[in-house]
């Protein structure tokens, strides 16, 4: 399981690291979408083979939750 809590650096991370993804199984993390386009988070992890689950924060919507698991 890889879980992401970086305050904005998921978006980086997870296009950066995207070859090790095949390794996990799970992925649990914050998201913040003033650093980035969360579709295009979902989109990469769904490339990857995961199925996603997206929860934004309710009262604060360019924060929320993603969790993806492979298919």
């Amino acid at each position: 399981m890889l879980k992401i809590d970086c305050e904005g650096c998921e978006f980086s991370i997870l296009k950066r690291g995207f070859r090790y993804l095949k390794r996990i199984k799970k992925i649990t993390m914050e998201y913040h979408n003033k650093f980035g386009d969360v579709d295009k988070l979902v989109d990469l992890l769904k490339k990857a083979k995961f199925s996603v689950i997206q929860i934004p924060t309710v009262g604060v919507p360019q924060i929320g939750h993603i969790y993806a698991s492979l298919k």
